[in-house]
């Protein structure tokens, strides 16, 4: 339906030549008006996307309530605002940015289009990301609600609240559950992921969180039921892990075998009572090497307290996390570690 919006949407793009050098075109992106055809269009265009973006509301709301028996509880995710920002807004943005990306492609201006660009110039691209969100605070229903802006579509909340538009959500809900029945090999909630970035794990703004310290630092093991020597949290799935242990059975430490599972071999780790990271990478099935970083929590005066001796708070310094993130994400902790490795030639522990 998308692709069928995107060719009529292609038949009244703008196009390059007109019949005559004094004519002017009504669908260039350079002038005020439009003529009927291409008004008729446009809502054409918006009345098929409205009911392919209800179709993709419906499948987030399913996969947010897979028990809903009724279109009233089927879209009661996306009515409610906390739950449509934290759930449902993430699972529509990657239907909203193809449809953009589509739609831009053929030459649509956006319904919310900027003052007249000059003769020649291109139109206005749709919003993205980087110019709508703080990469801190991820706001993705700031961005669901831009693209309904720029394609002309309602917002979630208006469109569910339309009669023609529950009905039809629960039509749908019922075939598909009849469908389900008589196909089993068809799945009844669909797959439907967030196009999220990666995020290392979430850590406290203060090292000497109490919140921080229960969880990690006081929590027994269940093996020993006492508190671990030295605990360590794994910066990438936010586990805590028992380094300095070595597994039972193995002559591998817990970080090692922590990242057969996690990283795919490489490993960032975070050490609670040192205050360093810890890298750690797979060689083989035998080989293993592994580095300190140093520490994302500096003191007031900007400056690491290793093994925490100076007793100071340590606050989490957000420009060294982005910096950690992005040594992760551009594969340069395999070059830190080898680095390290040669310009000290220090055998690494294996109790790690």
């Amino acid at each position: 339906a998308a692709a069928a919006a995107a060719a009529a949407a292609a038949s009244c793009a703008p196009s390059s030549t007109s019949s005559s050098p004094s004519s002017v075109d009504a669908t260039d992106p350079g002038t005020e008006t439009d003529t009927a055809d291409s008004v008729a269009a446009r809502a054409y265009i918006c009345k098929l996307l409205s009911r392919c973006y209800l179709l993709s509301l419906v499948q987030a709301s399913l996969h947010v309530n897979p028990s809903a028996t009724g279109s009233v509880a089927l879209l009661q995710p996306v009515a409610q605002r906390i739950s449509y920002r934290s759930t449902v807004a993430p699972l529509v943005l990657a239907f909203l940015r193809r449809v953009a990306l589509l739609l831009h492609c053929v030459g649509w201006r956006g319904a919310s289009r900027p003052p007249p660009t000059e003769k020649g110039k291109e139109a206005a691209a749709p919003p993205c990301a980087a110019a709508l969100l703080d990469e801190e605070t991820l706001s993705y229903a700031d961005e669901v609600a831009a693209l309904e802006r720029w394609i002309g579509l309602q917002s979630a909340s208006q469109l569910v609240s339309q009669t023609w538009a529950q009905q039809l959500a629960g039509a749908w809900l019922q075939n598909a559950r009849a469908l389900s029945v008589t196909c089993p090999q068809t799945p009844l909630i669909p797959h439907l992921t967030a196009p999220q970035p990666f995020q290392l794990a979430r850590l406290p703004t203060i090292l000497q969180d109490r919140a921080f310290l229960n969880a990690v630092v006081l929590l027994p093991e269940p093996s020993t039921g006492k508190p671990p020597r030295e605990p360590t949290v794994c910066l990438l799935c936010g586990t805590r892990v028992c380094a300095a242990v070595e597994v039972p059975g193995s002559t591998r430490g817990a970080c090692t075998e922590h990242v057969e599972s996690c990283g795919s071999g490489t490993g960032v780790f975070l050490l609670a009572k040192q205050s360093s990271v810890l890298f750690i990478r797979l060689v083989d099935q035998v080989k293993r090497a592994g580095a300190f970083w140093g520490s994302p929590y500096l003191d007031p005066h900007g400056e690491e307290d290793l093994d925490m001796k100076r007793g100071r708070e340590l606050r989490l310094n957000r420009r060294r996390y982005r910096d950690l993130r992005k040594a992760y994400l551009s594969h340069r902790v395999h070059y830190f570690i080898q680095d390290r490795s040669q310009r000290y030639r220090v055998q690494w522990p294996t109790i790690f």
